[in-house]
């Protein structure tokens, strides 16, 4: 329901926007469909709650909630190696080739 957060929402001065994982929604908010639009105060910012990412989605990452990363990284954290990234190959595409 909703939206992902955009490209210029992940940038240095993007809006403070949220998407709230599906089993939190349940959880903190008896899966209302107006929260959507609402506000959150996330470290003492308000962030606007634009999507509800689907449960499996949800699961998997064993997160709350999602806020863009441009917006939430400390630059003076830098090369600290706080981030885990995972990716998938297509079929038939070595680890060298991508």
């Amino acid at each position: 329901m909703g939206r992902d957060i955009s490209d210029e929402e992940d940038s240095p001065g993007g809006a403070k926007v949220i998407v709230l994982g599906e089993q939190y929604w349940q959880r903190r908010f008896n899966r209302e469909p107006n929260v959507l639009g609402q506000t959150l105060t996330i470290d003492g910012r308000p962030h606007t709650v634009i999507g509800i990412a689907p449960a499996a989605y949800t699961e998997m990452w064993r997160v709350d909630a999602w806020v863009p990363l441009a917006r939430s990284v400390d630059q003076s954290t830098r090369g600290s190696n706080f981030l885990v990234v995972v990716g998938r190959l297509e079929d038939g595409v070595t680890p060298a080739q991508a």
